[in-house]
């Protein structure tokens, strides 16, 4: 007997610009299942993640997919047939639905689910599929939920949840359209964080169990030694988006009155305002270093802390659900400073030792203020340990991902056999 199929549904992945998050999580998913991945987003198709050998990239379907989005007669008939459903879901949202980006994201995302639905009703059925692994609580899983209801799959369904699939006060207005019918429909949902499993159930009690949490992970490696000359040297490392909030760190920096590098890793449409706050920091500061490094794939980051002096980690976003970015950091025992939002506290408090949180509404001030504390009594040096041990006991890829794939094997296992 071979082993069960899983048609995993992801923006990008394995192409550039892809969930590198899931570079090893296939891997082990690959020790239990026989793989089919649909990259449902994809408009490049250069493969930049390595596969299992025999996991199968379904690019003819991501390539229909990429032209229904291109042509406007198909998108004009997604967004037609939609429109049923599109306005019985704003009748129950219509605070947030008649906002214009909460009626266009509703639309849209119904518009996609719609086209992509038989596509995976097609591939599950001639390839014989298990399990449908949405890896976003978007709308590939609203696609999923779709596709087994219309068409009549025996697949079972599963989603991941992470920040703005979950969280509708992390998206403007603060909606996530058909949330309620893909929780009420899909089989599982995995979140990544304790806070998140948690707000999925306070909202929708009835379906609590199908609720749990399955932590993200980063691969193990050299421990960062930190700076020795003197300079103290920061680190951020996220898209340039508003919700980021990168500014506050140019900002607070033109506050210190010591020796410090700042880094910033990530690029976006933030950047010219970044720029400008830098450059008038620089002018007001002159004793300090910034470079905006641009982009950079979760590899190159990870070398980075492999080759470079890193003293301190900085994420000040408004919104979050687990940075894969501080498990990053602290995988290479460097401590953070970051807002107390989403499940950020989950990794960064004052119990586990890993690093500082600060209130998500903080000001530059604020920031200047605890990075010149960190600084002076050398906390920083004392946090590091602490930090790898955090990463090790709760982040360890080979241990998360491992259990996650088990997990799944096992579910898809016994529930086939109920429903036989």
């Amino acid at each position: 007997m071979g082993k069960p199929r899983i048609l995993l549904l992801t923006a990008t992945f394995p192409y550039r610009s892809g969930e590198p998050f899931l570079e090893q999580e296939i891997w082990a998913l690959s020790k239990f299942f026989d793989l089919f991945v649909l990259p449902c987003g994809a408009t490049s198709f250069e493969q930049i993640y390595p596969l299992p050998e025999d996991a199968v990239i379904l690019e003819a379907e991501a390539k229909q997919i990429r032209n229904c989005k291109r042509s406007l007669l198909s998108l004009a008939k997604g967004l037609s047939s939609s429109a049923p459903e599109v306005f019985e879901e704003g009748a129950n949202h219509l605070g947030t639905f008649i906002h214009p980006k909460g009626f266009a994201r509703t639309y849209w995302r119904a518009a996609r689910a719609r086209f992509i639905a038989p596509l995976i009703s097609r591939v599950a059925q001639e390839t014989g599929i298990d399990v449908i692994y949405s890896y976003w609580m978007s709308y590939q899983a609203l696609a999923t939920v779709k596709a087994v209801k219309t068409f009549g799959l025996k697949s079972l369904t599963l989603t991941r949840a992470h920040g703005s699939d979950l969280y509708h006060y992390a998206n403007i207005p603060p909606y996530c359209p058909f949330q309620e019918q893909i929780i009420r429909e899909i089989d599982r949902v995995a979140t990544i964080s304790n806070h998140g499993e948690e707000y999925l159930k306070a909202r929708y009690g009835q379906f609590a169990e199908k609720v749990s949490t399955f932590r993200l992970g980063v691969p193990p490696g050299p421990a960062n030694k930190g700076s020795k000359d003197g300079v103290f040297r920061i680190i951020s490392c996220s898209a340039l988006k508003p919700v980021k909030r990168v500014h506050l760190i140019a900002e607070a920096l033109q506050f210190a009155d010591f020796p410090l590098q700042w880094t910033h890793i990530g690029d976006g449409p933030e950047m010219p305002r970044l720029s400008s706050i830098v450059t008038r920091t620089l002018k007001s500061n002159p004793g300090i270093s910034i470079r905006l490094a641009g982009n950079m794939d979760n590899r190159d980051v990870l070398r980075f802390y492999d080759s470079n002096p890193v003293d301190l980690f900085a994420n000040v976003s408004a919104s979050e659900g687990i940075p894969v970015s501080i498990m990053e950091a602290i995988s290479r025992g460097i401590p953070v400073l970051a807002t107390d939002v989403g499940g950020t506290f989950e990794i960064i408090s004052s119990n586990l030792g890993s690093g500082w949180l600060l209130p998500s509404d903080l000001d530059s001030k604020d920031l200047a203020g605890l990075i010149k504390e960190i600084k002076t009594h050398r906390s920083h040096i004392a946090a590091r340990e602490k930090a790898f041990k955090t990463w090790e006991t709760l982040f360890n890829a080979n241990k998360n991902f491992d259990a996650f794939a088990e997990w799944l094997f096992e579910f898809t296992r016994s529930e086939s056999r109920d429903r036989e």
